[in-house]
């Protein structure tokens, strides 16, 4: 397996590879990626590279940025030929016009895969349609095969564009299949997003479109937050400050990509109704590591990301890329998002990378393991457009956190029952004194505080109180102290700040 590597000045580029070498090889495999250019420009290149390389797989697409072993930004198009000396790739590409969503990606990924197939690599067109629903098609059938790849870039400048063998996938995607006996892969998922404010809930989502977060509309539930500033530059600020879930083990970060009229939004990826959402970051402050693939005998690196890295972390490429192009060279791009798996489950995120790395060549036991790149950190600016987000939605929170406390502290000193608030989490956020004697509080919690350790139909009350609501229950407790039982009634119920879940409220009374 060997890469080569060049910034496309014209026709004149080709004549510069040793083509008479790259002719010999059983598979070649062109990619073209082009920088901001325009889908002529690109379909020029491309029919320039069949004209040198005719059996070659030829594929192109529009990029914001490129990544190269001598460049971690290159901001004119690259020509990357990989030539095999024994893996075969298999190709296709999906059409707007054809079948879309699950059955087009279970359609797409039937073409592609081969019973020796070690890589699944896709291109895709995510300006048209949500590309969640294409992955999870084609997760139907790839049984387990890695899939990684990265949006083609969009801007009203330079629209999304998808190349193969000459055909145009306008709107689609393009997928293709590495196989071999010889062929070793490995892929890495990297992402430091960093989690910040409230927990909001996707009451109504349809694909990648928000309708509903924690009964407004999101435009106005994210404006209270970051202000209404944070829509007036879009797609710069969804760089900055991402939507975040919690996807298996990983988090998983979404940008937001339009505002709609109706004041709902656009996100990078889908959402299912009664997803929980938080704000996310890329944190300049600490310093984080990155671990290369363990693929010693790497032959050839790809790494796909999106534009939040050349914001925050800006040196975490870079970074990345000299150590990757220590063993094999590197090649990729900025898209508009990247594409691996998270729990198991083929999904698209922005703010992170993924990485693949590639070898015909046998591991060998003398090869050693790549070893861990230190990403370091730098303070941030309040100055910012980032710090000033940080800086509002700490006001907010304070705000609304005094406002909570302020109401709590009324609530109990005007109640003649026992109160007791709490989290999502059954842990204890205060009591009063009639509460604290009637629960035995004291005698009962350890340092956690989780009241989950308290009588199972107490325990069963709290969390009905998560829910929407009234829940009342009448039960007994053992008292040790006096050896009697006494007879509880526990009314519970959700606890919102501002119309959102904040945990739960129990009235406490002996009958």
């Amino acid at each position: 397996m060997r890469t080569y590597m060049a910034v496309y000045d014209s026709i004149l580029t080709f004549h510069t590879m040793p083509g008479e070498e790259i002719q010999r090889a059983r598979t070649v495999l062109v990619q073209i990626f082009s920088a901001r250019q325009s889908a002529e420009t690109t379909m020029k290149i491309a029919e320039e590279a069949r004209l040198f390389f005719p059996k070659a797989v030829v594929v192109g697409l529009s990029t914001y940025e490129n990544v190269t072993s001598q460049k971690a930004r290159e901001t004119r198009p690259v020509i990357v030929v990989t030539t095999f000396d024994d893996a075969r790739i298999t190709a296709s590409c999906l059409r707007s016009t054809e079948k879309s969503g699950m059955e087009g990606g279970r359609e797409l990924a039937k073409k592609v895969l081969r019973s020796d197939t070690k890589l699944l690599l896709l291109y895709g067109d995510s300006s048209a349609s949500c590309m969640d629903e294409l992955l999870r098609g084609i997760d139907a059938v790839r049984h387990g095969v890695p899939l990684v790849g990265m949006g083609a870039s969009h801007d009203p400048y330079s629209p999304a564009h998808l190349i193969l063998d000459g055909e145009k996938a306008e709107g689609g995607a393009v997928l293709l299949g590495f196989g071999g006996e010889d062929l070793a892969v490995e892929t890495r998922f990297h992402s430091d997003i960093r989690t910040v404010g409230p927990k909001m809930r996707a009451l109504e989502a349809r694909k990648c479109r928000l309708l509903d977060l924690d009964g407004e509309k999101p435009r106005a539930r994210i404006a209270h937050y970051l202000g209404e500033e944070f829509f007036k530059e879009l797609p710069e600020n969804a760089r900055e400050m991402a939507l975040v879930q919690q996807r298996g083990d990983r988090l998983r970060a979404l940008s937001i990509t339009d505002l709609h009229e109706d004041g709902t939004i656009r996100l990078s990826g889908d959402v299912a109704p009664g997803t929980i959402l938080t704000f996310g970051y890329l944190p300049d402050t600490e310093e984080r590591r990155f671990e290369p693939p363990a693929l010693a005998s790497a032959q050839a690196h790809l790494l796909f990301t999106d534009p939040s890295m050349t914001i925050h972390r800006r040196g975490d490429i870079h970074r990345v890329v000299e150590a990757l192009s220590g063993s094999a060279p590197v090649s990729g791009g900025f898209g508009t998002l990247s594409i691996g798996s998270v729990g198991g489950e083929s999904c698209t995120f922005t703010h992170g990378f993924v990485t693949v790395a590639m070898s015909e060549t046998p591991k060998s036991a003398k090869d050693p393991a790549p070893a861990a790149v230190s990403l370091p950190g730098s303070p941030t600016d309040p100055s910012t457009r980032l710090g000033e987000m940080l800086v509002r939605l700490s006001e907010i929170l304070l705000s609304e956190y005094r406002l909570h406390q302020e109401a709590s502290k009324r609530l109990m000193q005007e109640s003649t029952t026992g109160v007791l608030i709490y989290d999502e989490k059954l842990r204890l956020v205060e009591a009063d004194s009639e509460a604290e004697r009637l629960l035995a509080l004291s005698a009962r919690l350890d340092a956690s505080r989780s009241l989950t350790v308290l009588d199972a139909w107490v325990v069963e009350s709290l969390r009905q109180g998560l829910k929407k609501g009234h829940y009342t229950r009448i039960g007994k407790l053992f008292e040790p102290l006096t050896a009697q039982t006494i007879t509880l009634e526990l009314a519970t119920m959700p606890l919102e700040i501002d119309g959102r879940p904040a945990g739960g409220l129990a009235m406490i009374k002996e009958l």
